[in-house]
């Protein structure tokens, strides 16, 4: 994940949710593409941001929908 981070780039940011604790400043959700066994994906990071300043990752991978088949 450090190496992926500083590739990535920001898809959006939101506020938090309205049913979301005080302490959450909101979110984020980086794009960074990736290969894993030869396969070309995306890696999806969700980003919590608190207000402390600490953040809290998931992270998923997707298909290149973008990338042509081959």
């Amino acid at each position: 994940m450090e190496n992926l981070l500083p590739r990535a780039f920001m898809a959006r940011a939101e506020r938090p949710m309205k049913n979301d604790s005080a302490d959450i400043d909101g979110y984020s959700t980086l794009l960074v593409k990736v290969e894993v066994d030869g396969a070309e994906l995306v890696a999806v990071f969700t980003v919590q941001r608190k207000a402390d300043g600490r953040q809290f990752y998931n992270a998923v991978t997707l298909a290149d929908g973008q990338k042509k088949p081959r």
